[in-house]
């Protein structure tokens, strides 16, 4: 037992070395990629050359202020000339500034005839460049001791096509529109430059943004992943089975069934796979690290090195379990392997049983024996009926053995059926609702139904309650906040019309301000009465007949202000205007003006409210239509709720039971009220019956 624990340990230990040794060797090669960026991807970058050529012109105007880039001939006028050069200058500017920012580039430059020199950077810390171009121009504005083009350096088309428009040879923007044979580009003169990009780009800068290292990252990971796959199998091959199949998680994972052991070690090994490739060709780019760098995060080098180590060795562990299941499969039979961890071979094995099952029958058993007797007499009957015909021999074995096993198998899940209808019947008598009957009872599906029932009611009466309790919370917490407001208000405002002190334009608008908080807890307290008599039943109709029609134009007229406010277009339908029905006037009005206060507040300003009144067979209905302003993260049961509101921030002023009284009014009128949330639409339809009087 000691010696096997020994060997345990010394396996895990070896293991752990290797993977993490393999992870840490992948991890630490990262930055030997990143640094593998060859002269030609910039050489052969047109963008980079472009923007290089920019800030040429930026620095030799730095150095030389008398410098003029561009002469024009007399044809130019002069606006088009400065809105052109002020235009030119931004982008001089523009470039200059991602330059000077970016650690991944050095400049320096100098005017012989001014002595003036200029550079990014006080000492030069790299000794290897992908990009070294030293030149200068002479007094004469020729270009010479160029140690890298040994051509013309600057060229007005290749500069102008690259940030302005250039159509049918002219040079046009809103400003200006010139003749490019108009334009001359003087080149600098008695000017030297020089511009280095290091060998070690960190990609984080402007220069790294025009080179593309993906490809050699992606066939980094790929090269480094099948050299330590091939690593792990080899120790794994190596290392003897007999310690390693008794250790976890490889003791567990064997005894998987192979169907479902290799899909998720494919799906493992994929999707670890693919995922340690992204986050390494990120990591080793730059992005990964700027990304947590935006987020303000600290230790971000140590943090990239962690993950990647996570990612690297959760790969490597499964792709070890995978070689294992291969040395597995090779050592104790591949045949035998399958026979036994598959489905498939389960399938097999359930057949032998029953066969097993057929041979082994009890006689003593009276059902046994009673369904023996019978098969024994229906075979009887049969072969009676098929004596004459050779191939009924066959099909009465066959139909005899099929025969046996149904009944059997039907016998024994009455018995079965019957135990567990009981066993339920018993946990529901002793108060256990939890119980739940999913399987086929057969001839007892029907009791089955009931005692699901009697389960489903107790769970929505559960449902209720709960819900029941958590709306009387929302109304204490909601009912406190909606009061502590106007009252906080209204004594900080009396505090404050205490001093004597006070201006009198100041005791004024103070005044005011109490006012509309006085209002606003009156009408909560309003409000809630209102609710308050609705849900006790405590409420009086006066009930007349009234023109619905007059009654929605006067609730229209008198809102204006509040739609008003938002812009907001009312479109309504042409119907009569007599349309007589029994309900009370105050209420009705009511319903009304709750609803197009709530357009007012949440509808999208700018928009068009539709308000179309239908009359029907027995009914009038009277829908209002319009879009939400923010989104209705709410269903239509929640909104007409008591103080819920589409203001989850509750900034608007209101209760936040306008409509649960305008429903509460059209439902005690026998009306309906229902609401629809479509995306941003938000429909409310209101409808009363026409023989509401009857």
């Amino acid at each position: 037992m000691k010696i096997m624990k020994k060997k345990k340990v010394i396996f895990i230990t070896m293991l752990t070395i290797l993977l993490f040794s393999l992870s840490m060797t992948v991890v630490s090669l990262f930055d030997n990629v990143k640094n593998t960026v060859t002269q030609k991807d910039i050489m052969n970058n047109d963008d980079i050359q472009y923007h290089l050529q920019y800030l040429t012109l930026a620095l030799a105007k730095e150095v030389d202020p008398d410098y003029q880039i561009f002469s024009f001939d007399g044809g130019v006028k002069e606006q088009e000339k400065q809105a052109f050069m002020h235009e030119f200058d931004n982008v001089l500017y523009n470039i200059k500034e991602l330059f000077d920012n970016d650690e991944n580039l050095f400049y320096s430059a100098k005017s012989t005839k001014t002595q003036k020199e200029v550079m990014n950077i006080k000492e030069i810390q790299y000794e290897d460049y992908v990009y070294d171009h030293e030149f200068s121009y002479n007094s004469e504005g020729e270009l010479e001791n160029d140690n890298l083009f040994h051509t013309e350096y600057l060229h007005l088309d290749y500069l102008l096509s690259y940030q302005f428009g250039i159509i049918d040879d002219h040079l046009r923007g809103n400003e200006y529109d010139i003749p490019l044979r108009s334009i001359h580009l003087n080149k600098p003169s008695s000017f030297e430059c020089s511009i280095k990009i290091p060998q070690a780009i960190v990609y984080s800068g402007y220069v790294a943004s025009f080179i593309d290292p993906w490809e050699d990252c992606y066939t980094f990971m790929i090269i480094e992943l099948i050299v330590c796959a091939l690593i792990i199998g080899l120790f794994v091959l190596i290392y003897p089975i007999s310690t390693v199949e008794k250790i976890n998680p490889f003791l567990t994972i064997k005894t998987w069934k192979a169907e479902f052991l290799f899909l998720a070690l494919f799906i493992g090994i994929f999707f670890t796979g693919l995922g340690s490739v992204v986050v390494g060709e990120y990591t080793m780019t730059g992005q990964l690290n700027q990304f947590l760098l935006k987020m303000n995060l600290a230790n971000t080098d140590m943090m990239l090195f962690v993950l990647n180590m996570i990612i690297f060795g959760l790969l490597f562990l499964l792709i070890t379990i995978a070689w294992f299941m291969v040395k597995y499969m090779l050592v104790y039979g591949m045949v035998d392997y399958l026979k036994k961890q598959t489905f498939f071979g389960l399938i097999i094995h359930y057949i032998k049983e029953k066969f097993n099952v057929l041979v082994n029958i009890d006689l003593k058993d009276q059902i046994n024996k009673n369904i023996f007797i019978f098969v024994l007499l229906n075979m009887f009957m049969i072969l009676c009926l098929l004596i004459l015909k050779p191939l009924g021999y066959i099909l009465l074995i066959i139909y005899s053995l099929m025969l046996y096993f149904y009944i059997n198998q039907n016998m024994t899940k009455i018995k079965m059926d019957y135990m567990r209808l009981l066993q339920i019947t018993n946990d529901l008598g002793q108060g256990h609702f939890e119980s739940e009957i999913n399987e086929d009872l057969g001839l007892f599906n029907s009791l089955k139904r009931e005692l699901n029932q009697i389960k489903i009611g107790f769970e929505k009466a559960v449902q209720e309650e709960t819900k029941s309790q958590n709306l009387k919370s929302e109304l204490i917490s909601n009912v406190s906040h909606d009061l502590k407001t106007p009252i906080t208000c209204i004594k900080n405002y009396v505090y404050l019309l205490k001093d004597g002190n006070l201006e009198e334009e100041k005791r004024n608008e103070y005044f005011h301000n109490l006012e509309l908080y006085t209002n606003r807890l009156t009408s909560l307290i309003e409000d809630l009465f209102e609710v308050s008599k609705v849900n006790s039943g405590n409420i009086q109709l006066n009930l007349m007949n009234l023109n619905i029609v007059d009654l929605l134009e006067q609730t229209l007229a008198e809102s204006e202000d509040i739609l008003n406010s938002k812009n907001l277009t009312i479109i309504k339908n042409d119907v009569e205007q007599d349309i007589q029905l029994y309900l009370d006037g105050d209420k009705t009005y009511r319903i009304f003006e709750n609803l197009l206060t709530n357009i007012g507040k949440y509808a999208l300003p700018n928009s068009r409210v539709y308000i179309d009144l239908l009359e029907k067979k027995q009914d009038v209905c009277i829908e209002f239509k319009n879009i939400s302003e923010t989104q209705m993260n709410f269903t239509a049961e929640e909104i007409v709720e008591r103080f819920v509101r589409g203001d989850k921030s509750r900034h608007e002023t209101g209760s936040g039971i306008g409509l649960a009284i305008a429903k509460s009014f059209t439902e005690v009128q026998n009306g309906t009220f229902d609401i629809q949330i479509d995306g941003d639409l938000f429909k409310v339809t209101v409808c009363f019956k026409k023989n509401l009087s009857d």
